[in-house]
């Protein structure tokens, strides 16, 4: 079967979406959430805004609804659907600080929130919220223009869970709840933040990644789960993680490898810290090397992890065989949307992975675009940051990777969870594509969906 990626902005501008663990449009795939702007070549700066509105599947024409600052271009402004309604929320800057707006097709203000949000439940009753300040503080995928002041013990520094429909806060955890659980020796909090968290298709759990600076240089990731009901906070892995998507109610897909000793010594502390440290920074240029070769052989992977039980498995093993960006399809549950990053040419594939058969199914092939970020204005772009995490940074690469210039697919499914929407800058601008998979998943799935009228 041919399958084609056919362009669906087809505006003047820039458009995309962002990440690739929410919804894009409505449940019957005709409205697509998105963010216009002129300005791709440099990281955002304090003040600058895009504009938040739709697309329609119809006849690619963007519908501008408002504005906001509260963006970055690998994740957008965390615009999503409520589901089962024309409504969607999406980040905004307000009086005291980043926010979040509801809001319907006809640009009408439903509810203001006075946290930003990071994604909305399953049931659409749930918001979960992160702290953005200290995100883009501590170098993740922040919004810049407001200082961050949260502290490790306090909720605002964690997660906090607020109701849709009231904006009333529902439950929260801190950083300091998550850095005690599990055996860990607890480096400079200050260095510590949460993100990438991902609902479970029924609402119950949350996974998130906790990532934390080590003295050497270096980044670590943890990956934990919480449940909503019981309140338990369990460690599942610890190690280098990235992108993950949920598989079912009890199990997670995730790209990774497990903790190995290089990185033990590398938490170390105190006088052991200091005796070791000259050794860690070479041993860190050299596993830069060892791990992109890594990629390709096997020894990181996707892995699945089961949530009840903390079992670790691979998956995909030589089929899958670089880092990318998975969303599962929620009604033809066999099936994940995953893309990858650019391999020596370039170029991103776009593929269908099945979980029953381990079937690839390729549908694409997109070339990133040789042009370098605009290093004019880098210092506004690094308005908030902290000084020692910027040391850990090439300047070319940061102002480069926070760019809209790097352009990553991230597929994610359509509300009718038939059709793949993506960004992709191979044609020269940055613009978002539709693509029809409904056929061959309906087909090779046997027409059996997994959640029923």
């Amino acid at each position: 079967m041919i399958f084609s990626g056919d362009r669906l902005s087809n505006g003047s501008k820039h458009y995309f979406f962002g990440f690739h663990d929410i919804v894009c449009s409505d449940e019957f795939g005709r409205y697509v959430l998105a963010l216009e702007t002129e300005i791709i070549d440099r990281p955002p700066i304090p003040g600058q805004s895009v504009s938040v509105g739709y697309i329609s599947t119809e006849n690619g024409e963007f519908t501008k609804l408002s504005e906001t600052e509260a963006f970055n271009f690998p994740q957008g402004a965390r615009q999503q659907w409520i589901p089962r309604t024309l409504e969607f929320v999406f980040n905004k800057k307000n009086a005291d600080g980043w926010g979040a707006v509801r809001m319907d097709l006809g640009g009408h203000v439903v509810m203001e929130y006075d946290r930003a949000i990071y994604a909305i439940s399953p049931g659409g009753d749930i918001a979960m919220c992160l702290n953005f300040e200290r995100m883009h503080r501590l170098g993740g995928y922040g919004y810049i223009g407001i200082e961050d002041v949260s502290q490790a013990d306090d909720a605002e520094s964690g997660v906090i869970f607020i109701d849709v429909k009231t904006g009333n806060r529902l439950d929260s955890f801190s950083l300091s709840e998550v850095m005690a659980c599990g055996d860990f020796t607890v480096t400079d909090a200050s260095l510590h933040y949460l993100t990438h968290a991902v609902w479970s298709p029924d609402g119950r759990r949350v996974v998130f990644l906790h990532r934390y600076w080590l003295p050497d240089g270096g980044l670590t990731t943890r990956v934990l789960c919480f449940n909503i009901e019981s309140r338990e906070l369990k460690l599942l892995a610890v190690g280098e993680y990235s992108h993950s998507a949920w598989q079912n109610e009890q199990s997670i897909m995730i790209w990774g490898r497990r903790k190995s000793a290089l990185d033990a010594a590398r938490s170390m502390r105190g006088t052991s810290a200091r005796l070791i440290s000259p050794l860690l920074a070479v041993a860190r240029k050299f596993k830069r090397r060892i791990t992109r070769r890594a990629l390709a052989t096997g020894r990181s992977s996707y892995l699945r992890i089961n949530v009840l039980d903390g079992s670790i498995e691979p998956i995909g093993v030589s089929k899958l065989t670089r880092d990318g960006h998975p969303m599962c399809n929620r009604i033809y549950s066999d099936w994940v949307a995953v893309d990858d990053y650019p391999d020596a040419h370039g170029v991103r594939n776009l593929m269908l992975f099945n979980f029953l058969t381990e079937q690839v199914t390729h549908l694409g092939s997109y070339r990133k675009l040789d042009a370098l970020a605009d290093m004019e204005s880098i210092e506004q772009a690094q308005y908030g940051m902290d000084p020692r995490v910027l040391k850990k940074f090439d300047v070319n690469e940061f102002a480069f990777t926070r760019s809209g210039l790097h352009c990553d697919l991230h597929p994610r499914w359509g509300g009718d969870f038939k059709h793949i929407c993506f960004d992709s800058i191979h044609e020269g601008t940055r613009q978002m594509y539709w693509m029809d998979v409904a056929e061959f998943i309906s087909g090779a799935s046997g027409g059996v969906s997994s959640l029923s009228d």
